[in-house]
């Protein structure tokens, strides 16, 4: 993420991450584009998700710009972050369109970053869309460990101004896994507090 945030489409390119919910994939995501906006102004940064990215096709079809939307994404953008990606799955056409903006931007050396809950060759997409995906590299975001947990956690209080001792922390880090979860448990003993 560090590589591709500050060289971008010169390294790692796409960039496709993979792991379950709650792991931090849309905020790596969202931490790279907020990197390259300010440490490479010139560059034009699109974050989408792919529900998003459908919807547009959908409108702009709907309003006969499908050429207007095309023109956007393969010559105004210079960044294309793209969450979600499973949601193109079973969607033949949809995924049509998204290979040949994928193919075109790759093309002029633009950086696409794709985010998705398991890797490229797990999913229910053309074998072309996904020998796209795994061009560059693919990277496993797994569960952090306890220690990291914990240090989360620890974290995550102190911006809330409560003072955790480490075995409650290490206790509530044991049994939740997930991030998020992590944080709605901090939220809740923030409340019960």
């Amino acid at each position: 993420a560090i590589g591709v945030a500050n060289r971008p489409g010169m390294t790692y390119n796409p960039l496709f991450l993979h792991g379950g919910v709650g792991l931090g994939k849309t905020h790596l995501l969202h931490s790279i584009g907020h990197h390259i906006r300010e440490n490479h102004k010139r560059l034009r940064v699109q974050c989408i998700t792919t529900e998003a990215f459908i919807n547009q096709i959908v409108d702009s079809l709907k309003n006969k710009s499908i050429d207007k939307l095309k023109r956007f994404y393969r010559s105004s953008v210079d960044v294309l972050l793209v969450d979600d990606i499973q949601f193109l799955q079973n969607r033949t056409n949809f995924e049509e369109e998204f290979a040949n903006t994928f193919e075109t931007l790759i093309n002029q050396h633009k950086q696409i970053v794709i985010t998705c809950d398991k890797p490229p060759t797990q999913l229910k997409l053309s074998e072309r869309m996904v020998a796209r995906m795994e061009w560059g590299l693919v990277a496993h975001i797994g569960v952090p460990d306890i220690e990291t947990r914990v240090a989360i956690l620890q974290a995550k209080a102190e911006q809330k101004g409560l003072v955790i001792p480490s075995t409650m922390a290490f206790r509530i880090a044991e049994l939740i896994h997930n991030i998020r979860q992590l944080e709605g448990a901090l939220n809740r003993l923030s409340a019960h507090s």
